[in-house]
């Protein structure tokens, strides 16, 4: 693909005509994630499938305090509206290299495809600029990482077989600009 075609793709993909944006994650979004743990998310974070709200709210808490150094919620026009269709959270890479970060992302239930691919491609759009994020991807998610490399704003750089215990995960890094 040339690099004229690739940037074509993503100025068509981050157009305008359709709003997003994302803001820093706080205590006003523990709401949000609620709504998607209620419909069957955050299983891949480790959540049971029968927690109430307040023990949801404290497990919530103490993942994003102690195990991530932040995150970002992502807002996005959808069939509902303009709401949050996920979560984006921040671990520190490497204490050797302070500016490289690992991303985990939570899709809620109610994120179409066009929300998870245009999320997607706005928000490591803009995080490129000031920060390295890694990204592993099983199944699914390596798709998605493969339509955001075809973007040109990320590229695989590996396979592991050890952060996700008896999976193959590609490994993905944004490219700077």
């Amino acid at each position: 693909m040339s690099d004229r075609k690739k940037k074509y793709r993503l100025r068509r993909t981050l157009a305008k005509h359709r709003k997003f944006s994302y803001e820093v994650l706080d205590y006003d979004h523990i709401k949000y994630a609620g709504a998607a743990y209620a419909k069957g998310g955050f299983r891949q974070f480790g959540f049971e499938d029968d927690l109430k709200p307040k023990e949801f709210r404290e497990n919530f808490i103490y993942l994003v305090e102690n195990i991530y150094v932040g995150g970002y919620t992502l807002f996005a026009d959808t069939s509902e509206g303009y709401i949050p269709v996920g979560m984006v959270f921040m671990a520190l890479h490497s204490l050797a290299v302070p500016n490289v970060f690992t991303a985990s992302v939570e899709w809620f239930p109610w994120a179409s495809n066009r929300n998870i691919i245009e999320s997607a491609v706005n928000f490591y759009n803009e995080v490129r600029k000031e920060h390295a994020v890694i990204g592993y991807a099983l199944g699914d998610h390596r798709k998605l990482y493969e339509v955001l490399a075809k973007h040109g704003i990320v590229r695989r750089v590996g396979t592991t077989y050890t952060v996700f215990k008896g999976d193959r995960a590609a490994i993905f890094e944004t490219i700077g600009l």
